[in-house]
């Protein structure tokens, strides 16, 4: 992607260029000789907000563009070129989207292996109930005939393991 000529909150003149996964920000220096500086490289991954606003004065053809990153921390550029400021704005919150939408399959991934562990457990316990009450029934007089009901129960237990 080309860079996006425009200006930094303070005032100084800068550029924005999305670049190897990573959103550079980097100002001009010198007066006659100018160069340009990196003032900071924000890679996609640690962007948690974007936003493309027009600026509210009507003769002005100014957007500034938020990126909000870390904990709170924005940095805002603005510049006239409107359309490339969008391109860079979509890509962004493309990749914002992506990494929402991973970590929900991630989400719901770990809440079914979850789920499945506690229905294991739960099982596991009406296995020990159904054994325990087989051995109790065992002390003095054998019931046979409760000892072949706590064994289907046993049966349906084991086969929904």
């Amino acid at each position: 992607m080309d860079k996006i000529k425009g200006k930094l909150r303070s005032g100084q003149r800068a550029y924005i260029e999305l670049k190897d996964g990573s959103v550079n920000v980097s100002m001009e220096r010198g007066l006659i000789m100018k160069s340009l500086v990196v003032h900071r490289e924000l890679p996609l991954s640690e962007i948690t907000h974007v936003t493309l606003e027009k600026d509210s004065s009507p003769r002005s053809r100014n957007h500034h563009l938020t990126l909000v990153y870390g904990e709170g921390e924005e940095e805002v550029f603005s510049s006239t070129e409107d359309e490339p400021l969008e391109a860079l704005r979509s890509q962004i919150a493309a990749d914002l989207e992506r990494r929402r939408a991973e970590r929900e399959r991630e989400e719901a991934e770990r809440r079914r292996v979850w789920e499945a562990h506690v229905h294991q457990i739960s099982l596991m316990l009406d296995l020990m109930e159904e054994v325990f009450l087989m051995l109790e029934g065992l002390q003095g007089w054998v019931e046979w005939t409760d000892i072949g009901g706590h064994l289907v129960q046993l049966e349906h237990v084991i086969e929904e393991m």
